[in-house]
Protein backbone atom coordinates (compact mmCIF):
# COMPACT_ATOMS: atom_id res chain seq x y z
CA UNK A 1 0.00 0.00 0.00
CA UNK A 2 1.13 3.45 -0.85
CA UNK A 3 0.73 6.46 1.47
CA UNK A 4 -1.79 4.66 3.68
CA UNK A 5 -4.17 3.98 0.78
CA UNK A 6 -5.60 0.62 -0.19
CA UNK A 7 -4.92 -0.99 -3.53
CA UNK A 8 -8.47 -0.17 -4.61
CA UNK A 9 -7.97 3.49 -3.77
CA UNK A 10 -4.69 3.54 -5.69
CA UNK A 11 -6.29 1.85 -8.71
CA UNK A 12 -9.14 4.37 -8.62
CA UNK A 13 -6.59 7.20 -8.58
CA UNK A 14 -4.71 5.77 -11.56
CA UNK A 15 -7.93 5.30 -13.54
CA UNK A 16 -9.03 8.87 -12.75
CA UNK A 17 -5.67 10.25 -13.85
CA UNK A 18 -5.89 8.22 -17.07
CA UNK A 19 -9.43 9.49 -17.72
CA UNK A 20 -8.29 13.07 -17.12
CA UNK A 21 -5.57 12.45 -19.70
CA UNK A 22 -8.12 11.46 -22.32
CA UNK A 23 -8.08 7.65 -21.98
CA UNK A 24 -11.56 6.76 -23.25
CA UNK A 25 -11.47 3.27 -21.72
CA UNK A 26 -10.84 4.85 -18.32
CA UNK A 27 -13.66 7.36 -18.89
CA UNK A 28 -16.03 4.51 -19.79
CA UNK A 29 -14.97 2.52 -16.72
CA UNK A 30 -15.67 5.46 -14.41
CA UNK A 31 -19.03 6.14 -16.07
CA UNK A 32 -20.01 2.47 -15.84
CA UNK A 33 -19.09 2.35 -12.16
CA UNK A 34 -20.76 5.62 -11.18
CA UNK A 35 -23.76 5.81 -13.53
CA UNK A 36 -24.26 2.14 -14.35
CA UNK A 37 -23.91 0.60 -17.77
CA UNK A 38 -26.36 1.87 -20.35
CA UNK A 39 -29.10 -0.55 -21.29
CA UNK A 40 -29.08 -1.74 -24.84
CA UNK A 41 -32.53 -1.44 -26.27
CA UNK A 42 -33.41 -3.60 -29.22
CA UNK A 43 -35.48 -2.03 -31.92
CA UNK A 44 -38.35 -4.06 -33.32
CA UNK A 45 -37.53 -6.09 -36.39
CA UNK A 46 -39.38 -5.03 -39.52
CA UNK A 47 -40.19 -8.39 -41.08
CA UNK A 48 -41.31 -6.68 -44.30
CA UNK A 49 -37.66 -5.90 -45.05
CA UNK A 50 -36.65 -9.58 -45.04
CA UNK A 51 -36.55 -11.77 -48.12
CA UNK A 52 -38.63 -14.96 -47.94
CA UNK A 53 -35.38 -16.93 -47.51
CA UNK A 54 -34.24 -14.73 -44.62
CA UNK A 55 -37.64 -15.01 -42.96
CA UNK A 56 -37.59 -18.81 -43.29
CA UNK A 57 -34.10 -18.93 -41.76
CA UNK A 58 -35.18 -16.68 -38.88
CA UNK A 59 -38.20 -18.85 -38.16
CA UNK A 60 -36.07 -22.01 -38.27
CA UNK A 61 -33.65 -20.49 -35.76
CA UNK A 62 -36.51 -19.41 -33.49
CA UNK A 63 -38.05 -22.90 -33.61
CA UNK A 64 -34.70 -24.49 -32.81
CA UNK A 65 -34.31 -22.11 -29.87
CA UNK A 66 -37.80 -23.00 -28.62
CA UNK A 67 -37.00 -26.72 -28.85
CA UNK A 68 -33.81 -26.23 -26.84
CA UNK A 69 -35.65 -24.22 -24.20
CA UNK A 70 -38.34 -26.89 -23.88
CA UNK A 71 -35.70 -29.63 -23.64
CA UNK A 72 -33.86 -27.71 -20.91
CA UNK A 73 -37.10 -27.18 -19.01
CA UNK A 74 -37.94 -30.90 -19.24
CA UNK A 75 -34.46 -31.81 -17.99
CA UNK A 76 -34.79 -29.39 -15.07
CA UNK A 77 -38.16 -30.90 -14.09
CA UNK A 78 -36.65 -34.39 -14.01
CA UNK A 79 -33.86 -33.43 -11.63
CA UNK A 80 -34.59 -33.82 -7.90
Amino acid sequence: MSCGRTYVERIAEVVCIAAGGGDLAAVREIADRTEGRPRIEASPLNLDLLTPEQLARLLALANRSDERAESAADTAKQQP
